[in-house]
């Protein structure tokens, strides 16, 4: 097909209309594969974290969602496809990356890691 032809064939609205209706369904099968089917995108959840062990994450009360993070928290990074599902719902208890085959991490608070709105918990000490 040569360029005139070519752009004939798209002056025509209903091709042209056609083509893009047909560009729209492939790129929604696409990202309906990679997302839903293959789980193909990195899952950044908050999960419980003991601040008598660890280091958490502490929501900055004046910012913070009371009902979703008024409890210390730990940060999973973990490719969604490999990811339990209490992780997606937020009810993992005492989560590790052990035995999970898939790139996954466990992040506590540090310098590094703590962001606008969050502050780093004082591991509380015990003796026995």
């Amino acid at each position: 097909m040569n360029h005139s032809r070519l752009s004939a064939y798209f002056n025509q609205p209903a091709y042209f209309l056609l083509f893009l209706l047909f560009l729209f369904l492939v790129l929604i099968g696409y990202h309906t594969y990679k997302y839903y089917i293959v789980k193909n995108f990195i899952l950044e959840v908050f999960t419980a974290c003991n601040p008598t062990i660890d280091i958490c994450f502490i929501a900055d009360s004046n910012i913070a969602d009371p009902n979703f993070q008024s409890e210390p928290y730990k940060k999973v990074i973990i490719n969604a496809d490999y990811a339990p599902q209490c992780l997606e719902e937020h009810s993992c208890e005492n989560f590790s990356c052990d035995g999970i085959s898939g790139n996954c991490s466990v992040i506590y608070c540090s310098q590094e890691s703590v962001a606008d709105g969050e502050m780093c918990s004082i591991r509380l000490v015990t003796n026995p």
